[in-house]
């Protein structure tokens, strides 16, 4: 009877790992199914026709302009088989795509997009800006077109020829006011305490 038992639990776990060996075999057959159609995609994609004289480049970065990319290619192949949307522009491939046409004769101008940049530093906008006076420099025009935009997003379209704002749109500029900076690993690294002091009885922010 204890043999019988024995035997059902041995035979429980070993059917519990099959299941578990067959599940993981399958998630990992289907994830590398979607890289590889993304891969056979991307291929086809990349024999695009070529461009008419006369051409406008449309630049419209999505999401948080970065140095590089937070994420792992694995998982942005994956991303872009599912539909999912880019939530990050890397800041050398925005440069390069204005160099490129900057380099181009036939492309004649820039309709720049700013409104789905969501986050971008000062200098990565800075950057951005200059690209676009190299394009200008050549002669060249850039047109800066939006619903919306925010400071960051002007910052980018006051280097354009030209701003199309629509005529119930919003401007929003915060100033540089709110741009504090906090120099923490400089502090850490030089060893520096920082002392806050509050003043008054019923003031709680604090000042250095």
């Amino acid at each position: 009877m204890a043999e019988q038992k024995r035997g059902f639990i041995a035979g429980f776990f070993v059917g519990l790992w099959n299941l578990l060996n067959f599940t993981r075999r399958l998630v990992f057959n289907l994830i590398f199914l979607l890289l590889l159609i993304g891969f056979v995609l991307a291929l086809r994609g990349g024999t695009g026709r070529l461009l008419d004289e006369h051409t406008a480049l449309v630049l419209n970065p999505k999401g948080r302009i970065v140095e590089q990319y937070t994420s792992e290619p694995a998982q942005r192949a994956l991303a872009g088989v599912l539909g999912s949307k880019a939530h990050e522009t890397q800041l050398r491939d925005i440069v390069r795509a204005i160099d490129a046409a900057t380099a181009d004769k036939r492309i004649e101008r820039i309709v720049l997009e700013p409104e789905q940049i969501s986050a971008a530093g000062m200098s990565t906008l800075h950057e951005i800006g200059a690209a676009l006076d190299r394009f200008k420099a050549s002669g060249k025009e850039v047109i800066a077109v939006a619903n919306m935009m925010t400071q960051g997003q002007y910052l980018i379209a006051a280097h354009a020829n030209q701003i199309l704002l629509h005529p119930d749109g919003d401007l929003l500029l915060e100033g540089l006011g709110r741009y504090r900076n906090y120099y923490k690993d400089a502090l850490d690294w030089l060893g520096v305490d920082v002392h806050l002091f509050r003043v008054g009885e019923y003031k709680s922010f604090a000042e250095p």
